[in-house]
């Protein structure tokens, strides 16, 4: 077993870090099912109120969704952070090949995080439905395709490592 925090027993560690991965699973449903909610239900559900009443409902939603999406970006940096610090030598050793997939999803995970951020930090709530928020939302989308491409494929490693084990008579020098 690796090793990811110094001087904490293994055992801990272990139990550790399926709570990382349940929280960055948990933070990143907060942001993809609030930003649905957010620029998909929300807008049509208050149309016929009147312009003065939809923008005090979307200011008070935004300011609760605001904190939903600092508390969920910091949290995924952090579980993201911890998990790759984790699975490093993996990606180095036996998961090589899906190193790629592992840039790819931080990249566009990272870029996704600074969008809604920027969208949610404005003062005011926007009389139109916000297109990076929409953008957003597909980017979510694509990111959580990548994680979901990158563990087939950390699977698939290990089940062909299971299912034909190296020759040690290759291995030799």
């Amino acid at each position: 077993m690796l090793y990811w925090i110094p001087h904490v027993p293994e055992r801990l560690q272990q139990g550790l870090f399926p709570v990382v991965r349940w929280l960055h699973i948990v933070c990143t449903s907060l942001l993809v099912g609030g930003t649905l909610f957010y620029e998909f239900v929300i807008p049509r559900a208050i149309a016929d109120l009147k312009e003065e009443t939809q923008l005090a409902v979307l200011g008070r939603v935004r300011w609760f969704f605001r904190n939903v999406v600092i508390f969920s970006a910091i949290i995924l940096i952090l579980t993201g952070s911890l998990s790759v610090y984790h699975q490093w030598p993996m990606y180095n050793g036996e998961f090589h090949p899906v190193q790629p997939w592992l840039y790819v999803h931080l990249i566009l995970g990272l870029l996704s995080l600074v969008i809604a951020v920027l969208a949610m930090i404005r003062t005011r709530a926007p009389r139109q439905p916000l297109i990076w928020l929409r953008v957003n939302f597909i980017i979510l989308l694509v990111v959580i395709f990548i994680v979901a491409v990158a563990r087939h494929l950390r699977l698939m490693i290990r089940e062909d490592a299971e299912r034909f084990p190296p020759n040690p008579m290759e291995m030799r020098p």
